[in-house]
Parts: C-alpha cells; sequence; structure tokens
C-alpha cells in the first residue's frame, strides 16, 4: 500500500496524469483517505473513483458469446458463464440469470463502510 500511495503522491506533486481502473478502486481509495485532505478535496479525488462494478453496470462477454461476471473471472470454477447465444432475451435471461444475480449479490455483499464494493474474484487485492 505504501508504494502505491508513493507513486499517487509522486504524480499529484509532479503533475503527472495517472489513471486507475475499478479493481485498484480500493487502493486508490485508501490512498487517497490516508493523505490528510480537507474534506472537500478528498471528496473530489474520491470521487472520480468507482470501485468493482461487474454485473452491476457493465458486462463482459468473451468471443464465445459466453457472459462472465467479469473479464477477470472467466474460467473460475466458482463462477458460471451464460451462453448469450442461447438466449432471447438479455435481461431477463442474462442479466437476470441466477448466477449473474448471485454474483451481483455477492459482490455488493462486499461493500464497507466507506461503500467501496471489494473484489470477490481475487480477495488478495483487497489487502
Amino acid at each position: 500500500m505504501a508504494e502505491y500511495k508513493d507513486l499517487i503522491i509522486y504524480c499529484m506533486k509532479n503533475r503527472i496524469p495517472f489513471g486507475f481502473d475499478s479493481c485498484s478502486a480500493p487502493k486508490y481509495e485508501e490512498a487517497i483517505r490516508s493523505m490528510g485532505f480537507n474534506t472537500k478535496a478528498e471528496k473530489q479525488l474520491l470521487s472520480v473513483s468507482e470501485s468493482c462494478e461487474s454485473s452491476l453496470f457493465s458486462a463482459y462477454i468473451n468471443v464465445k458469446g459466453e457472459y462472465w461476471n467479469c473479464s477477470f473471472s472467466e474460467d473460475d470454477p466458482k463462477w458460471k458463464p451464460v451462453n448469450v447465444l442461447e438466449k432471447k432475451d438479455f435481461l431477463e435471461d442474462v442479466w437476470n440469470a441466477p448466477e449473474v444475480v448471485e454474483f451481483r449479490k455477492a459482490l455488493v455483499g462486499t461493500v464497507d463502510q466507506t461503500g467501496c464494493r471489494k473484489c470477490i474474484t481475487y480477495p488478495e487485492i483487497n489487502d
């Protein structure tokens, strides 16, 4: 965590643009909260962050037409894909498929006191 925080500080001090994906949002948010910004600045910096949105407001469909909850969950044995090519109604048959709803509920269940969602595919990145 210290190295990540140092990298953010370096970029900010040197006016170097930087970005991150939703997988690293919890680390970014933790770093920002530990830097001692005033409330307004902290709120502004946190507003550019969105923690895991898999199956909440994003979808990943591979080249085989398989919907996976997250692009990193493909072939993870604890999650099953939905074959989009076999479905008629995306919203009902894919987005609301039992395996997708199960993942979504598990993800929403990880929300911490800051409102950040934690990765359920690779929980080790949350530490």
